[in-house]
């Protein structure tokens, strides 16, 4: 018994978009090669400032509440503690590579989490850069904010930080 798929129009464009669709896919899944330290482009240098255990978070974000009214809401959404980092990195400025600094806040742990940048508001005081100061109240606000499950960035801007001779 010989049996036959019969496609009309309709069969043979639902057929055309489920192979498309495969192909799509497939061609989606490569396994990306992951840098390592010596294969970096940008990093300069890193430096742990600190790290902070969840059940501490919880504790300075409730404490927070009278700087941040309605900050102790956070509190039962912390579900990692904080590495914090200074680091220095290269980019440009007018063209020519400079190297820059900032700070990075990571949560504890080894899965894959979503940015935050923070880009602070106009700072004339170079003693209040993210990375001269980092123990700033807004800054350890934000370095915190990576116990709910982002990895936060806060650079200085150029001019302030590793860089403040610009």
């Amino acid at each position: 018994m010989n049996s036959y798929i019969n496609l009309n129009s309709t069969g043979k464009w639902f057929l055309g978009l489920i192979l498309f669709s495969i192909v799509i896919v497939y061609s989606g899944c490569q396994k990306e090669e992951e840098a390592t330290p010596s294969e970096t482009v940008y990093l300069v240098d890193f430096e742990k400032l600190n790290n902070y255990s969840a059940p501490f978070i919880r504790v300075l974000l409730g404490s927070m509440n009278s700087v941040y009214p309605g900050i102790d809401t956070l509190v039962s959404d912390v579900e990692y503690g904080v590495d914090l980092y200074k680091i220095t990195y290269k980019t440009k400025y007018k063209g020519v590579e400079v190297v820059a600094s900032g700070l990075v806040s990571l949560p504890a742990s080894g899965e894959s989490f979503p940015i935050l940048s923070f880009q602070n508001g106009t700072n004339t005081f170079k003693l209040n850069a993210p990375s001269i100061n980092p123990s700033d109240p807004l800054y350890t606000l934000l370095e915190l904010m990576a116990s709910h499950g982002y990895v936060v960035c806060i650079p200085d801007y150029l001019g302030f930080g590793s860089n403040s001779d610009l």
